[in-house]
């Protein structure tokens, strides 16, 4: 090897310690969200952890896909780094906070900003809030960085229950964008065959398009909490995602067989009187089911069409 060569090698070698020397400073920077977080203190009872890290906050903007027209609802605002990426792309912005401290930091904040007039700042339990008289247009977007302890309540509060067929507040949201635990937004988006599938991916999937969206660690929040987090997507469905004759019918065999969902369908469908057993062959052969399927294993239409068979029988 020559000197040239030499010199070459040991100049790239310079170049790449000098560029991971800056990387490190970069990294090292101080995080201004992290400043203002630490100084406010989270609240364990109201389940705070605030998202400070500008990466996130923007990819769940992109997932809103905002237009200037949009109106939206978030849930949980906090400090309001997330309402800053929201607000002014925005015709309106209902932000419902519950912890009194943040309502009056994000009022002295907001209304020191030219979109202030386009926010409503609502001091209230978001379970307690009259949601369709709150928002001020027909159609509305949904936002939440949710604290774990509520999430079921909330998701239920917008998606309704499988078995209403006609729920009001369900047809004015145009989207639903919520962080979540890690396993329950797996639970959510799951599909048959795996192991997270179960009654609630398919009481959630059969009105809205689930999706997931991305992985979020504990690394980006203050304080970081012990699990890994994840944002979802739920678009609603104009119907349902398939027809049925008797959605309370198909709750319940849903229900009914992941009790025991390791169990064949012929031995769960036994269960809670859905089936007598002279019936069996007849209802799996009419709805097309293998009688060896476990329940994690059936689409949503197959369940369906098994409720459908089931719902047939004589009475």
């Amino acid at each position: 090897m020559g000197i040239q060569d030499k010199f070459k090698r040991s100049r790239a070698k310079t170049e790449d310690k000098d560029a991971k020397r800056a990387k490190a400073r970069a990294e090292k920077k101080p995080n201004p969200l992290l400043i203002e977080a630490k100084r406010m203190l989270a609240r364990k009872r109201f389940g705070q952890n605030f998202l400070v890290h500008q990466g996130t906050i923007d990819g769940i903007v992109r997932c809103l896909d905002l237009s200037p027209t949009d109106n939206v609802l978030e849930i949980g605002p906090g400090l309001g780094f997330l309402t800053r990426h929201l607000l002014p792309k925005v015709e309106h912005l209902t932000a419902v906070e519950l912890d009194y401290r943040m309502v009056d930091y994000l009022g002295d904040y907001f209304r020191r900003t030219p979109d202030w007039s386009k926010m409503n700042l609502v001091s209230q339990d978001i379970m307690s809030v009259d949601v369709p008289a709150l928002m001020p247009s027909e159609q509305f977007k949904v936002v939440g960085n949710l604290p774990y302890n509520i999430t079921s309540g909330v998701l239920f509060k917008f998606a309704g229950e499988m078995t209403q067929t006609d729920m009001s507040l369900r047809k004015r949201v145009q989207q639903l964008t919520f962080m979540v635990q890690k396993e329950v937004g797996e639970r959510i988006t799951a599909k048959e065959g795996s192991k997270d599938y179960g009654p609630l991916s398919i009481a959630l999937q059969y009105w809205f398009d689930c999706q997931l969206e991305f992985l979020v660690p504990p690394t980006v929040f203050e304080p970081q909490p012990k699990v890994m987090s994840v944002v979802i997507s739920l678009y609603p469905r104009q119907e349902g995602l398939c027809p049925v004759s008797d959605l309370t019918l198909m709750q319940r065999v849903v229900r009914t067989t992941f009790q025991q969902r390791r169990k064949m369908l012929r031995n769960t469908l036994l269960n809670d009187h859905l089936v007598k057993a002279e019936e069996l062959d007849g209802v799996l052969e009419a709805s097309g089911v293998d009688p060896q399927a476990r329940p994690e294993t059936l689409s949503i239409e197959a369940f369906a069409k098994l409720t459908d068979a089931i719902h047939a029988l004589p009475r």
